[in-house]
């Protein structure tokens, strides 16, 4: 009983923990601004340390971000808002335009 209880306890501290990893991966938010909602990033950051650990086929967080289907981080307003920016500069450049 009770080792089956910790166990599902341990399960879904690593759920949590690796919610709060996708997090950041995703917004690329520094470790302090972590939302509230997670634990404390200091905890969070001890599990991504040891998840990234080199391993032979990849260490455990590269594996189980492949096996839940990750497909990289997603471009932040700011990202988007200078990519355009940067555009609208190389295509004046391209047309002979100085800009202002």
């Amino acid at each position: 009983g009770g080792l089956l209880r910790l166990g599902r306890g341990l399960e879904y501290w690593g759920n949590i923990m690796f919610c709060a990893v996708l997090y950041l991966l995703r917004t690329g938010c520094q470790w302090r601004a972590l939302p509230s909602d997670f634990p404390k990033w200091r905890i969070v950051h001890s599990y991504f340390a040891i998840w990234s650990e080199p391993r032979q086929g990849g260490s455990l967080l590269e594996q189980a971000l492949k096996k839940s289907g990750w497909r990289g981080p997603r471009e932040t307003g700011a990202q988007r808002m200078q990519h355009a920016l940067d555009r609208g500069r190389a295509e004046r450049e391209e047309h002979g335009h100085s800009g202002l």
